[in-house]
C-alpha cells in the first residue's frame, strides 16, 4: 500500500476517533485527558467546517464551562465552579436536559431548545465551528472545554477551546439552563441564596415626592445596650417645598430580614446587579452615576458581606421594578 494512502487512512481514523470522543455529554474521554496533560498549544482545527447551519432544530447538546463569580470562597481556591450541560435522550428515549456535575435532569422542551438556538445565533457561535485549538496544562478555570450541538438535519456545530470564565456566551449558557431548571422547580445550580441584612430604598414616585425607606442609627436609645438603636425610617420628602413632610421611626420586627429576603429572592433582582461577575455583564437599565435625581435607588447588604446598589432612572426598568417596590412598601406599611 502506498504511503500517501496509509497517511490518508490514518487521518480519517483519527477524525473518526475524535468525533467518537466528542459524542454525548462532556469531554472527559481518555483522548481529551491525554491532551490536557501534555502542555503546549495544539491546533487541530478543521478550517473547512461550515460557518453556516441551516437547521434550527437542536437534537443534542453538550458543553462544559467553568465560572468564577457568585459562588463564594470555596470555589475561588479551586479555580471556579464547573458545569456540564447536556441534552440527550434518556434510556426511555425522551429528550432530556442534564447538568451532570449536580446530577439534575428534566425533560427538555421547546423553550429550552429555542433559547439555546437563540443564544447560538446571538453570540455567533457558528463561526467557531471546527475550531479545535487549545493551550494545554493551564490551571483552572482555563482548561479545555468542548461545545457540541447536533441538529435534526445532520448538521453539527462543534468546537474545542480554552475555557474563559468572563466570556459572555459561557455565562449566558449558565443563565439559560439555571433559570430554566429553576422555573421547573429545580434550583440546585442557582447561585447561593443570601440573607439580606440591610436594605435602603429611595423611590421618586412622583415629580414632587421622594419616598425613603432606610435604616437609621439613633443615639440615646434606652433599650439598646450601647445607647444606640437601629430603626426602620419611613421618610417622605417634598421636592418643591424642600422639606420633609413625613418622618417616622419604627423598630423592625425579628422576622423583618427573613421577610425582606423572601420578597427580594421571589422577585429575582439578580439581572439588575451590575457588580455581579455572572449577571452584571448584561444588566438592564442600571446607570453608573450616584446622582440624587435617580428615580430608584436600592441598596442591599447580605450576610456574607456581598452588597448590591441599583440606580435606575429609565421608564422601562422603573416599570419592571415597580412590583418589587409596591410589595416592599406594602410590607413596610404593616410595621409600626
Amino acid at each position: 500500500m502506498k504511503k500517501g494512502t496509509v497517511a490518508t487512512i490514518a487521518r480519517v481514523l483519527t477524525c473518526v476517533m475524535l468525533i467518537t470522543c466528542f459524542t454525548g455529554c462532556g469531554g472527559g474521554t481518555e483522548e481529551v485527558k491525554i491532551r490536557r496533560e501534555k502542555g503546549g498549544t495544539i491546533d487541530n482545527s478543521d478550517k473547512k467546517a461550515p460557518k453556516k447551519i441551516e437547521s434550527k432544530d437542536i437534537t443534542g447538546f453538550s458543553c462544559e464551562i467553568i465560572l468564577t463569580g457568585d459562588w463564594g470562597e470555596e470555589y475561588l481556591s479551586t479555580g471556579g465552579k464547573e458545569f456540564n450541560f447536556c441534552i440527550k435522550k434518556n434510556p426511555a428515549g425522551d429528550l432530556t436536559a442534564y447538568e451532570e456535575e449536580s446530577g439534575i435532569e428534566y425533560p427538555a422542551d421547546d423553550e429550552l431548545l429555542k433559547g439555546l438556538q437563540d443564544l447560538i445565533d446571538e453570540y455567533g457561535l457558528v463561526y467557531m465551528n471546527g475550531t479545535d485549538k487549545v493551550t494545554q496544562a493551564l490551571p483552572p478555570p482555563y482548561g479545555e472545554i468542548t461545545f457540541i450541538a447536533d441538529y435534526a438535519s445532520g448538521e453539527k456545530l462543534r468546537f474545542s477551546v480554552n475555557n474563559s470564565p468572563d466570556a459572555d456566551w459561557e455565562m449566558a449558557i449558565y443563565i439559560l439552563f439555571a433559570d430554566w431548571f429553576s422555573k421547573n422547580g429545580i434550583k440546585d445550580i442557582n447561585t447561593p441564596e443570601r440573607k439580606v441584612t440591610r436594605i435602603d430604598v429611595t423611590y421618586k414616585d412622583t415629580e414632587d415626592l421622594i419616598n425613603y425607606r432606610y435604616f437609621e442609627i439613633i443615639d440615646k436609645d434606652e433599650e439598646a445596650p450601647d445607647g444606640k438603636g437601629v430603626f426602620l425610617a419611613k421618610y417622605v420628602y417634598d421636592v418643591a417645598a424642600e422639606k420633609s413632610i413625613e418622618k417616622e421611626h419604627f423598630r423592625y420586627p425579628e422576622d423583618f430580614f427573613d421577610n425582606v429576603t423572601k420578597i427580594i429572592n421571589d422577585f429575582d433582582i439578580r439581572p439588575w446587579d451590575r457588580t455581579s461577575p455572572l449577571y452584571g455583564f448584561n444588566h438592564p437599565g442600571s446607570t453608573s452615576t450616584k446622582d440624587q435625581s435617580d428615580d430608584i435607588h436600592i441598596y442591599l447588604e447580605y450576610d456574607d458581606g456581598y452588597s448590591i446598589s441599583l440606580y435606575i432612572n429609565d421608564d422601562e426598568n422603573k416599570e419592571l421594578l415597580k412590583p418589587l417596590l409596591d410589595e416592599l412598601f406594602a410590607y413596610y406599611d404593616t410595621i409600626g
